[in-house]
């Protein structure tokens, strides 16, 4: 077994401790290499093509100057300050988060950044947009003695992809030899060095592009995880070719038993609340009940339920509620569902709504080996408003707007800080990696999804619609006929709540002609328009079941 160590010196004592019963480790830290107690060796992080790299652009369509993004351990502060003061014109770009043991930031910081943590697409596509990006590394000791590492990690090698202009802030215990294998890297050993060095690149033309193709020459060159797996490979002989398809399962096994499906939902038929989705769940249960095991796997009321197909509780796991909307991970939650997936043999996990959930279960349900479906049964992997519609409860038109659009609109009705759209997107354009089908309602929804997630064209995606029930009623088409001055019967279907354009209906019941129109709505009614339905039904005469029959 190979260990590769990626925290190194900072959890040095716990890697030694659990490692004693691998062949070998493989350590990003070269100071730590005769501190295991078996085969040792360093070997750092590196960089992956296919997530970091991108293609250079031209000074005029950069976006920012300067980018930074890191944790503001207590080196970095001073630093970021100077730099502020130095280039007052330049358009910055910093990501700060930090944490409960770190002291509170200046004031003239806090104004200038971003206090939390982006995906590493968006630090990726940040650096791309930005003049220069600083590296800083870490010199702050958490627990234990140890706050610098001795050599670079993976961020260094990361950035060398992404064709920007890197300077480096050498640390006082890192040999510079690390860093001069990347062709194209100012090393700055001060701030002062810093300063100038970033000052030469915006000032002297054609410099930074020439430093950005260095530098990405030198990781594309040297620096990949295939060159890690590599050197990896030459040390322990180990083998880390892809075995093809044949040789995995050559030949597919008999299946024993039904198929068994596990949806993840917001809600079913047994709940006190439900539409459209739960019946449509309903359905697929009754109707491929001979061939097809159906489980429910639920968040509501403080605990995670695992349920058959009528409701029955299987399995019950207490934990705190995440809320409706956009929880990205959940270890509680990860770590039931991964086990109920394992414990109970499902083969596909089928993701109808992820309201209540945390975001990344079709991530842990790919984990676990099992095939997974996800259905765009409204917009909530686009936008947390999974409706679309905006602060002012209208359509939002989405696909006509930029990403800039969605920050205005979550920062006017929820407060939330600009850039909590591209952090979401990324985080679900993640997620639809380890989706392997997608259905979609109507045609609409899939050309919205693909112009948003542009992966999903490689996806299997499937435009199905939602099935109707079997019914022992006849059909049968209604003939055209004149109405002969009875009124004309308009019905209303479905919950009638205001995401589902309650207030539009509203609004033509009012207008129209109670002589010539009479409005049937089946479904749940929100209670603030039963009033204003009431004072429609007594200035027009209508009866109560013509109006609301449900």
């Amino acid at each position: 077994m190979i260990f590769w160590a990626f925290e190194d010196p900072f959890m040095l004592d716990f890697n030694v401790h659990v490692t004693s019963n691998f062949d070998y480790v493989f350590t990003n830290d070269p100071s730590c290499v005769d501190s295991y107690q078996v085969e040792a060796h360093y070997l750092p992080l590196g960089a992956s093509q296919s997530i970091h790299f991108r293609d250079i652009k031209n000074t005029e369509d950069l976006d920012y100057d300067i980018f930074f993004a890191g944790t503001m351990w207590p080196n970095r502060v001073p630093v970021l300050r100077r730099l502020l003061i130095a280039f007052p014109e330049a358009r910055f770009k910093l990501i700060c988060p930090g944490n409960d043991y770190l002291p509170p930031l200046p004031r003239d910081l806090v104004e200038r950044i971003i206090p939390r943590p982006v995906s590493i697409e968006s630090f990726i596509d940040f650096a791309n947009a930005s003049q220069v990006t600083l590296t800083m590394f870490r010199n702050y000791a958490s627990h234990g003695d140890v706050g610098q590492a001795t050599a670079p990690g993976p961020r260094l090698y990361e950035l060398a992809l992404a064709g920007t202009a890197q300077v480096v802030e050498l640390p006082s215990e890192m040999d510079e030899k690390y860093l001069k294998e990347l062709n194209g890297i100012s090393v700055a050993r001060n701030t002062e060095e810093v300063i100038e060095s970033i000052a030469r690149i915006l000032s002297e033309k054609g410099l930074r592009k020439q430093l950005a193709i260095d530098t990405q020459k030198a990781a594309l060159s040297e620096h990949l995880y295939e060159n890690r797996l590599q050197k990896m490979a030459d040390i322990t002989q180990a083998n880390f070719s892809k075995k093809q398809k044949q040789d995995i399962m050559p030949i597919r096994p008999d299946r024993q038993g039904k198929l068994r499906v596990l949806f993840v939902t917001h809600s079913t038929v047994h709940e006190h609340v439900w539409g459209g989705i739960e019946v449509y769940q309903q359905i697929l249960s009754t109707t491929l009940v001979k061939d097809v095991e159906f489980f429910y796997w639920l968040r509501r009321r403080g605990a995670c339920y695992l349920t058959d197909a009528n409701g029955k509780e299987i399995e019950r796991f207490d934990m705190p509620d995440v809320g409706w909307l956009d929880s990205m991970n959940d270890a509680g939650e990860e770590t039931a569902f991964s086990s109920v997936i394992n414990q109970y043999g499902f083969d596909v996990v089928h993701i109808q709504h992820l309201g209540h959930h945390t975001l990344s279960l079709p991530i842990i349900a790919k984990a676990c080996g099992v095939g997974v479906i996800f259905s765009f049964h409204d917009f909530l992997a686009v936008c947390s408003h999974y409706n679309l519609l905006n602060f002012e409860q209208r359509y939002c038109e989405i696909d006509k707007k930029n990403i800039g659009a969605c920050d205005i609109c979550l920062k006017t009705s929820e407060k939330l800080e600009f850039g909590v759209q591209q952090t979401r997107r990324a985080f679900v354009a993640k997620i639809m990696k380890y989706v392997d089908i997608c259905l979609y309602g109507t045609e609409h929804s899939y050309e919205l999804a693909r112009k948003i997630y542009p992966s999903l064209n490689n996806k299997k995606n499937y435009v199905l619609g939602i099935p109707s029930p079997d019914t022992t009623i006849p059909l049968k088409q209604k003939k055209y006929e004149p109405l002969n001055g009875r009124k004309l019967r308009v019905a209303t279907v479905g919950n009638f709540i205001r995401s589902k354009g309650a207030d539009a209906i509203l609004s033509i019941v009012q207008a129209a002609n109670p002589d010539l129109y009479e409005f049937h709505i089946f479904g749940y009614m929100q209670p603030d328009y039963e009033n204003v339905l009431k004072e429609i039904k007594k200035e027009n005469s209508y009866s109560s079941r013509s109006l609301w029959p449900w």
